[in-house]
C-alpha cells in the first residue's frame, strides 16, 4: 500500500509541477506582473488561513488511519467526521466575511499597485475569499482520503481538478476576458468542483451505516486536544512560512511582490517530494504506534527520511548549478530571472533545511504528541518575526530570503535534540548521520564534481545540458540510494529485477 501511495503522490506532485511549468508564463505575459503579483498575495492569503482549519484536517486524516486499526467503529468514525463537516464549513463561513469586511483596507492601504483598476481589485476579493474558504473545506476531505490510503484516488482528483483549473485559466484570459476578475471567476468554479469530488469519493470509501450521520459532541471531546495542538502547530509554521510575504508586500510594489512570488515558487520545488512521503508514510506510522510496534516503526521513519534527503538534496543541488539557463528559457524575461536567481538560490537553500525536519515532526504527531512541536516552532517563529521585520525595509526580498534561510537552518541543528527526546529515543545518531548527512554528500559531490567537469572541459547548450542534467539526475539518486542505508537493498533488488526481465527479454526474441 505504501509503495502504491507513494508512487501516486509523486504522480500528483509532479503533474502540479508541469502545470506551473506550462502556465506562469502564460499569467505573467496576459495578465502582467502587477497581476501575477496579486496572485501570489491571493497565494499567501490561503496559506494564512490555513490556519483557521483548527488542525482539522490533520485530525481527520489521523482519525481515519486509526479507523484502519479497527479504533473506530463505521459509526462512529462517521459521526466524527459529521461533527468535523460542521465545524469545517461553520469555519469557512467566517473566513469569506473576513476577507470581503478586510479587502477595503487590503486594497487601499496595504496593496501598492499601480496599472490594475481599483474596482475590479475590490471585486476580486470576493472571490478570494469564497476560493480560500473552500480550500479549508477541501482539507476535511483530503485529510480523510489520506488516513484512509485512498492516495490513488486523491491524487486522479487533484490532477484532473488540476489541470482543467490552470487550463481553463489560461483559455479564458488568452482568448476571453485577459483580467484578473475572470482568472478568479474560474479559479472558484473549479474549487467548488474540487470539493464535490474530494466529498463524494470521501464517502464512497466509508462503511454504509443504517442511519443519518450525526453531530457528536463526545465525538469532538476526543480529538479536541490532539487537534489543539496541530492547530497550534499550524500558526506557528505559517508565521515561519508567510510572515516574510506578509511584510514584503507591505513594504515592495505589487510587481516586485510578483518577482518574489516566482522565487519562492521556484524555490517550493524542493519541497514537491516531502508531501508525497509524508502522505504516504504517516498513515503507516500511526498505525505502527497505535500497534506498540516500535520496530517497524522505526524502519518506516528511517526508510522515510532517507527519501526524502535524496531526493531534495538531488533537486536542490540540480537547481543551485543548473537553474539560470532554463529559467530564461521558461520565462524568456533574462532581466527577470536576474532579479530572482540569487533570492531563488537562498530560498531553495533554507527549504533544504526544512525538509530534513518534516519526518521527526511527522513522528511526534504519530505519537499524538504535539506540545514539543510548539515549542520548538514558537521559539523560531518569534525569531523571524523579529528579524523579517527589522530587515526587509532595509534590504528588500534578498533581506527575507535571508531570515528564512538562517532560522531554517538554526532549527535544523537545534530542534531535533529535543523531539528525538519524545520520540524514536535513541536514534538521532542514525537519522543525523545516516538519513541526513550520508545521503546529502553523496549527492552533493556527485553533482558538484559533474558540474565542476562540464565547466572546463564541455560547451554545451541548451539541449545538451538538458541531457546532461537528466542523466546526472538519475546517476546522482542511484548513488545516493546505494549509500543510504535503509534504500540500498530495495535499490539492489529492484537493479536485479530489471537485469531478469532483460535477459526474458532477450530470450523471448531469440525465441
Amino acid at each position: 500500500m505504501i509503495k502504491k501511495n507513494l508512487f501516486a503522490n509523486f504522480v500528483g506532485q509532479g503533474w502540479r509541477i508541469l502545470l506551473q511549468m506550462v502556465f506562469i508564463p502564460v499569467y505573467i505575459k496576459y495578465l502582467g506582473m502587477e497581476a501575477y503579483g496579486l496572485i501570489g498575495f491571493y497565494i499567501m492569503l490561503q496559506a494564512w488561513f490555513v490556519i483557521l482549519d483548527m488542525g482539522i484536517s490533520t485530525t481527520t486524516s489521523r482519525e481515519m488511519a486509526l479507523s484502519k486499526s479497527g479504533a473506530h467503529s463505521s459509526h462512529s468514525i462517521r459521526d466524527l467526521l459529521r461533527t468535523i463537516e460542521i465545524i469545517g464549513y461553520g469555519i469557512s463561513l467566517v473566513i469569506v466575511l473576513s476577507i470581503i469586511n478586510a479587502s477595503d483596507w487590503i486594497v487601499n492601504d496595504w496593496l501598492k499597485f499601480e496599472t490594475l483598476p481599483l474596482e475590479e481589485v475590490k471585486d476580486v476579493f470576493i472571490f478570494i475569499g469564497a476560493i480560500i474558504a473552500l480550500h479549508n473545506i477541501e482539507g476535511i476531505y483530503r485529510g480523510s482520503l489520506i488516513g484512509l490510503q485512498r492516495q490513488v484516488a486523491l491524487n486522479l482528483i487533484n490532477i484532473i481538478s488540476g489541470t482543467l483549473r490552470g487550463l481553463g485559466a489560461a483559455l479564458i484570459i488568452i482568448y476571453i476576458s485577459p483580467t484578473i476578475y475572470a482568472f478568479f471567476l474560474w479559479q472558484l468554479f473549479m474549487s467548488l468542483i474540487h470539493v464535490f469530488l474530494l466529498a463524494v469519493f470521501t464517502y464512497i470509501n466509508l462503511e454504509r451505516i443504517e442511519r443519518l450521520a450525526r453531530f457528536s459532541f463526545k465525538a469532538f471531546l476526543n480529538v479536541w486536544r490532539f487537534a489543539g495542538g496541530v492547530f497550534l502547530i499550524s500558526i506557528i509554521s505559517m508565521m515561519n512560512l508567510q510572515i516574510d510575504k506578509v511584510v514584503v508586500s507591505k513594504y515592495v510594489s505589487l510587481s516586485e511582490f510578483g518577482a518574489y512570488t516566482l522565487a519562492v515558487t521556484m524555490a517550493w520545488l524542493v519541497l514537491v517530494f516531502v508531501k508525497p512521503v509524508k502522505q504516504a508514510f504517516y498513515p503507516k506510522l500511526v498505525e505502527y504506534h497505535t500497534k506498540s510496534d516500535s520496530y517497524n516503526f522505526n524502519i518506516s521513519f528511517h526508510k522515510a527520511s532517507q527519501i526524502i534527503t535524496l531526493l531534495v538534496s538531488v533537486v536542490s543541488i540540480m537547481m543551485i548549478f543548473f537553474s539560470e539557463n532554463f529559467l530564461i528559457l521558461w520565462l524568456q524575461d533574462p532581466q527577470l530571472v536576474n532579479d530572482i536567481k540569487y533570492v531563488m538560490i537562498i530560498l531553495i537553500v533554507g527549504n533544504l533545511c526544512n525538509a530534513f525536519g518534516h519526518m521527526p515532526m511527522q513522528a511526534l504527531l504519530a505519537f499524538g504528541s504535539p506540545a514539543y512541536v510548539v515549542i520548538v516552532g514558537s521559539i523560531t517563529s518569534l525569531i523571524t518575526v523579529i528579524l523579517i521585520i527589522y530587515l526587509v525595509p532595509i534590504y528588500g526580498i534578498l533581506g527575507a530570503a535571508s531570515v528564512w534561510t538562517t532560522v531554517s537552518f538554526c532549527s535544523l541543528v537545534i530542534a531535533p535534540y529535543f523531539i528525538f527526546k519524545k520520540a524514536l529515543i535513541g536514534q538521532i545518531y542514525e537519522w543525523y548521520v545516516q538519513d541526513l548527512i550520508v545521503p546529502f554528500f553523496v549527492v552533493f559531490i556527485t553533482i558538484g564534481g559533474a558540474k565542476f567537469i562540464s565547466n572546463y572541459f564541455f560547451l554545451m547548450n541548451i539541449y545538451t545540458e538538458s541531457l546532461f542534467v537528466i542523466i546526472l539526475t538519475i546517476l546522482s539518486i542511484s548513488l545516493g540510494a546505494f549509500f543510504s542505508s535503509r534504500l540500498r537493498n530495495h535499490l539492489i533488488t529492484n537493479v536485479r529485477a530489471l537485469n531478469k526481465r532483460i535477459k526474458s527479454f532477450k530470450l523471448y526474441g531469440k525465441n
